[in-house]
């Protein structure tokens, strides 16, 4: 479907086939060397004078511009309003008058220079082109000589080249800034280059040609209606909640279009800052924060057109000189909350509250990440987010990032990387969406082989036949022994590379960059976390675990880490209380600009990323040992809907997969789910116990209990949570596909509508459409504690005729009797994720097994990694209570510990 209107391709296609637009080699009156050339003094005969007129006519009702009457002046404006006039009456049932001038007077009869019906109403003129605009401006002086009776309404053209002229704005420019007039054109440059790329194909060096001309002289112009394509609510602020705030499209484009020159932003740039102001803004209704409970202005967060947080709010101001006199305190100072409104309050006029995000891009962003937002698509919004996202988890809104376009796989895939090792298959998923101007390639080798250099297994993630049709997938190999390490080893090499390629660039004076990990674990992802980030210069720690609520061996391996920048802290409430504060704390910006925040959670999309890689991998590992004509079947013991949610992406870039199977535990929020379409944090089917109250804790869940605020205990306590992080991702895919017909900003507001529900009111319900659409995808079943502890012996004391014992732990176990409960054909075959090492909970392996008299926990189960683990010296800070104020006096306590420890040389 073309991007063009069919009035614009009718309109270029004449022109081309009549040689009024040619391609070639051409010098303008300016000097410069074109690469095409439009000459609209060869509209020369009856049959392209109509056609003319026609495309005229469709681009005077496409821009919604009110006329009373036509203008032509002369010469070329004659056969132009004439004409159109004509066009407008017979084809679109509008009947107005016009008129055209002659250059000199007449001095006999009625005598004067107008031709035609007199000046009155709103008067919108015809014209060809604009070259020095004396034309236009004659028209003009002509209109307002008629006094109160006439008004100028705008100029139609037929080609705006889209450039600048001698300074940094072209000739149409410049009319509409200087008189104050709206200039709408039929064509324009940018759309004679869309019109070659969707039907010229083959002439790829003038496509080219035409883009380089425009990068070197173009210039992104926006017009109300074009905004209002993208953004329908920019017609009108009669329902805004703060009119005050509110900006209509005709105030919006013309700021933005300020903003676009200011900055020489081309039309792929300009489109990408606009798509983030859209969204930030709902669409320019609000114009500060009123989202975040609490806070106040100077954490601007969703709701801004500045976007920018107050640390690059201040820099703004520092670089305006205007602003900088307007300013009452000390800019370079540490401004107090209060400091910073004011100084936001400097930028949220309209002549600078859309120029800040611009300002950002251009003076902010590296060169590699403008230069794939040049290259247009949503390339350049993927390097945005891989160098922003990767060091932050949380979007300003609170929201999730996800990569902006999930990439193609390579023709073929299967064939060419059948052999590959995991640390080889790692880098080529890994460049899919990493670009190489991000992380040269050799760098992105050498980070994902230091990473894995660390699992105990040379094949990282091996698969384990454990009956006819079910494999084992290993993940517990790494140095925590638990499936979070394959992403955590890489995502804190990843952190230090970024931070040593930021210091790199600074001189000795400079202050270092640095960050500060912020996580919540129900286990395994804080030792994880921990392991990949241990000693690492300019990086620290702060894990929030819930206290005595994590299996005796994952807290020791947590705690017994006593690097300095390692901080353990031991929260008194649950899991998800944990996750709460950790998102606190990334919303607010004061305090994550002041400490430079970075997320470990499957929050971080880097972290789902590299989750990717073993899914390929053990598929391919599969179909080797399975019938060539085979399916596979992923069962994913599931929590916090990360691990699932990576072969969800896996599943998007092309891995042949059956429906994903949710497996969780009596912790049920999305088996209900997928049953019902009803998300709610407590099923309402049931009577439930007060929020406030504990469940008692199941025998053998010592090992990770998380029974506060309504969560049940169960002996897979990693995946006892109520509400599932990365399931927000999931939806808004859902949304994309079921409700907004591939509508972006709009899933996006839909998923933030669903959340807020969910915040309120504990639930949201999703129609039957999207219902569909993720149950093509995903299955899901619970498992009881009961069955869980069955399962465990089952795979000991009973395996399969021809098939070895196998101990698991007990979220393996969930993952083995959801697979068994879906079940599976001949010719489908099943991986269940092994997601940590049976040591891990040993509490729960050994009251399943304890009656077995062949079963020794210390020989058959325990690594000789753990042996003396629960004996060695601990640190951990106690944070008594949930409030999040209680944790951010512990982070700025550990850092003014460390700055007085630079100070004093240790």
């Amino acid at each position: 479907m073309s991007s063009l209107e069919a009035y614009q391709s009718d309109f270029i296609t004449t022109c081309l086939s009549n040689g009024i637009l040619k391609f070639g080699s051409f010098t303008l009156k300016s000097g410069r060397t074109s690469p095409y050339f439009f000459n609209a003094g060869d509209l020369s005969t009856g049959e392209l004078v109509l056609m003319t007129a026609r495309a005229y006519a469709s681009a005077i009702i496409a821009s919604g511009v009110q006329f009373d009457m036509l203008f032509g002046p002369a010469y070329k404006g004659i056969p132009l309003v004439a004409a159109t006039a004509l066009i407008l009456q017979s084809e679109h049932s509008i009947n107005v008058p016009f008129a055209f001038d002659r250059k000199e007077a007449k001095t006999h009869g009625e005598g004067g220079n107008i031709i035609g019906a007199p000046f009155r109403g709103r008067v919108l003129v015809l014209d060809d082109v604009i070259t020095g605009g004396t034309s236009i401006r004659h028209s003009i002086e002509l209109i307002r000589k008629a006094g109160d009776c006439a008004q100028f309404a705008g100029v139609v053209v037929s080609l705006d080249r889209q450039e600048k002229g001698k300074g940094e704005k072209s000739a149409i420019q410049e009319v509409e800034s200087e008189e104050g007039v709206k200039v709408f054109s039929v064509i324009g440059m940018n759309d004679i280059i869309k019109y070659l790329e969707e039907t010229r194909n083959g002439q790829v060096n003038i496509i080219k040609q035409m883009m380089e001309y425009r990068n070197v002289y173009g210039f992104a112009s926006l017009t109300a209606k074009q905004l209002e394509q993208v953004a329908p609510k920019t017609s009108s602020c009669s329902e805004a909640s703060y009119m005050e705030e509110c900006a209509t499209s005709d105030v919006a484009s013309e700021r933005l279009t300020e903003a676009i020159e200011q900055h020489n932003t081309i039309a792929n740039e300009s489109a990408a800052i606009i798509a983030w102001q859209l969204n930030e803004s709902l669409e320019y209704r609000y114009n500060i924060n009123h989202f975040s409970n609490g806070q106040k202005k100077h954490n601007p967060g969703q709701g801004t057109r500045c976007m920018a947080n107050s640390e690059f709010i201040v820099g703004y101001v520092s670089a305006h000189e205007d602003l900088r006199e307007e300013a009452t305190v000390d800019l370079g100072g540490n401004l107090s909350d209060e400091e910073k409104d004011s100084v936001l309050d400097l930028v949220l006029d309209d002549s600078h509250t859309y120029d800040v995000a611009f300002w950002f891009y251009d003076t902010q962003c590296t060169d590699s990440v403008k230069n794939q937002v040049r290259k247009g698509g949503m390339g350049g919004l993927d390097a945005f987010m891989q160098q922003c996202a990767i060091l932050q988890g949380l979007a300003p809104n609170g929201g999730l990032y996800i990569p902006a376009q999930v990439p193609e796989l390579p023709e073929n895939w299967e064939n060419d990387w059948a052999n590959l090792p995991f640390d080889q298959l790692s880098y080529e998923i890994t460049k899919l969406f990493v670009p190489a101007s991000e992380i040269p390639p050799n760098d992105l080798k050498l980070l994902i082989n230091r990473s894995y250099s660390t699992f105990r297994h040379s094949s990282r993630t091996p698969i384990t036949q454990v009956d006819s049709h079910r494999f084992i997938l290993e993940l517990f190999h790494g140095p925590t022994f638990a499936f979070k390490d394959v992403a955590l080893q890489f995502l804190g090499n990843l952190f230090e590379y970024f931070l040593n390629r930021r210091n790199a660039r600074k001189s000795a004076n400079d202050a270092r960059d640095k960050l500060t990990i912020v996580g919540a674990t129900s286990g395994d992802t804080g030792s994880a976390a921990i392991y990949g980030v241990r000693g690492k210069q300019d990086i620290s720690i702060f894990i929030l675990h819930p206290k005595n609520r994590v299996s005796p061996i994952q807290e020791a391996q947590m705690t017994t880490v006593l690097d300095s920048n390692v901080h353990n802290c031991a929260v008194k409430g649950t899991f998800d209380d944990c996750q709460d504060i950790v998102k606190s704390l990334f919303s607010d910006k004061p305090f994550n600009d002041k400490h430079k925040l970075g997320a470990v959670n499957s929050i971080n999309w880097a972290r789902i990323l590299s989750q990717i890689t073993y899914y390929f991998y053990s598929y391919l590992q599969a179909k080797k040992q399975t019938p060539a004509h085979s399916h596979i079947q992923f069962v994913v013991p599931t929590g916090n809907f990360g691990d699932i949610l990576a072969g969800f992406y896996a599943k998007k870039l092309g891995l042949p997969s059956q429906p994903m199977v949710i497996a969780t535990n009596a912790n049920d929020i999305l088996t209900r789910f997928w049953r019902t379409g009803v998300y709610e944090k407590y099923d309402s089917s049931q009577h439930v116990q007060a929020q406030d109250s504990a469940v008692e804790a199941a025998q053998g869940s010592s090992d990770g209990k998380q029974a506060v605020g309504g969560v049940k205990a169960t002996l897979s306590p990693a995946m006892d949570i109520l509400v599932s992080s990365n399931f927000e991702r999931l939806l808004w895919y859902i949304v994309l596909e079921s409700m907004v017909d591939g509508d972006q900003l709009a899933a996006s507001r839909q998923v933030n509508e669903w959340m807020n529900e969910l915040k309120l009111h504990g639930r949201f319900q999703v129609p039957q459409a999207a219902l569909n659409v993720a149950r093509r995808d995903f299955t899901a079943t619970s498992v009881s504690d009961e069955e869980t502890t069955q399962t465990i012996k089952q795979y000991f004391s009973h395996p399969r005729p021809g098939y070895s014992s196998y101990t698991v732990d007990p979220h393996t176990a969930v993952g083995l009797k959801a697979a068994a409960d879906v079940g599976c054909n001949n010719n489908t075959y099943q991986i269940c994720l092994a997601t940590a090492h049976a040591a891990k909970f040993s509490e729960a392996v050994e009251n399943a097994l304890n009656d077995e008299a062949s079963f020794n926990f210390q020989r058959d189960v325990l690594p000789t990694e753990f042996h003396g683990l629960m004996d060695k010296p601990r640190r951990v800070i106690d944070v008594d209570g949930i409030a999040p104020e209680l944790t951010k006096e512990v982070i700025e306590s550990k850092a003014t510990e460390e700055v007085s420890q630079q100070n004093v040389g240790i």
